[in-house]
């Protein structure tokens, strides 16, 4: 699409270039190739007062405002589909026609009231209830005013136009023949089902903690580009022998993968509890958290601590007896061997003593 300087100027929003331009004698009327004029260029810009400003100063050049483009539309039908309210009030005010539809049939009102643009649509109703134009004219496709309200969900909109102008709401498109009430519900459904989905794909764009099911190693998880290494070590690492504040040391839990029995069958121990008071209980997560529930695998993981050093053996040091078939009973009582032990002792001395005789 080839557009002129004064176009390109703008598009921009650049005041002082459009007024140089227009001092060396461009034309305000230069059409583009789809038949529109600056002023409709500046209807489409994204701000209400600077398209107001580009606008004041093409209208004090004679930049037509009657001009229609190959659609058929006027520069004040873009400014009622951009909500620019001060641009209506403006072009209003140069006695432009507020009721000019185009090749859809679709009038100014139309395109405000399918805006949703509250003060946009006063200023169309208020010329068009001095005038006592109508407000029920109808495009092509058998929609008024007040029906493309209803349509667009725009609630306020039809509302105005119901009470402020006296809109008629007993009509249906020729369409779909369907009435007000009937779009409103059909609309409000399609909504919900968009932000449904919209959330949806927002869940799943997001970055989760892998299940059980995709628990390994991590040269074996496969990740995304957008998913850094910290959030890899972070979220998708396997478990680890877990020690929690009350149960201690517990049993390390491998996700059942056939390709990772015989890698975790020698890198993944077995370290049975220190303490014998809890050594029936796991630390581990639970199964419904880690398969079905990946967000609270993701909160319980960041309660349990990882411990990788090596299980430590404590040693009785209880003297044991030795192994024996008599019972206990059978053994001497303390007495009997303190004074056994007191007889040595006696021969010993007497030994000595002889010894040195």
């Amino acid at each position: 699409m080839s557009l002129s300087c004064l176009h390109q100027a703008v598009c921009s929003g650049r005041l002082h270039q459009i007024r140089l331009l227009l001092d060396i004698g461009v034309n305000p009327k230069i059409v583009d190739d789809q038949g529109r004029t600056p002023l409709m260029m500046a209807a489409c810009a994204s701000k209400d007062t600077l398209a107001t400003r580009i606008a004041r100063l093409l209208l004090s050049r004679d930049a037509g405002v009657e001009c229609v483009d190959h659609q058929g539309r006027t520069a004040l039908s873009y400014a009622c589909q951009h909500g620019h309210c001060k641009l209506v009030k403006l072009l209003i005010d140069d006695d432009c026609d507020v009721n000019k539809a185009d090749k859809e049939g679709n009038t100014p009102l139309m395109y405000a009231a399918m805006s949703g643009n509250v003060p946009t649509l006063r200023e169309i109703l208020h010329v068009l209830l001095k005038y006592r134009l109508s407000v029920d004219l109808r495009n092509k496709k058998g929609f008024s005013a007040y029906l493309l309200a209803a349509k667009m969900a725009n609630g306020e909109c039809a509302t105005i136009l119901k009470t402020e102008a006296n809109a008629s709401d007993c009509v249906r498109d020729t369409e779909f023949f369907l009435s007000d009430k009937e779009w409103a519900k059909k609309t409000k459904r399609n909504l919900d089902k968009e932000k449904i989905e919209k959330n949806a794909q927002k869940m799943e764009d997001r970055i989760r903690p892998k299940t059980s099911l995709e628990l390994g190693h991590a040269s074996k998880v496969s990740t995304s580009p957008r998913v850094d290494a910290r959030a890899i070590s972070r979220l998708t690492t396997r478990s680890e022998p877990a020690v929690t504040r009350k149960i201690g040391l517990a049993k390390m839990w491998t996700p059942s993968h056939p390709e990772l029995d015989a890698d975790n069958q020698l890198e993944n121990p077995r370290v049975t509890s220190a303490s014998s008071a809890y050594s029936s209980r796991q630390s581990s997560i639970p199964a419904v958290a880690r398969t079905l529930t990946p967000d609270l695998h993701a909160i319980f993981s960041q309660y349990v601590l990882f411990d990788n050093r090596p299980a430590v053996t404590v040693a009785d040091r209880r003297p044991q007896l030795a192994t024996s078939s008599r019972k206990y009973s059978e053994f001497p009582s303390r007495p009997l061997l303190r004074e056994a032990r007191n007889s040595r002792l006696g021969a010993m001395n007497r030994k000595k003593v002889s010894l040195i005789r």
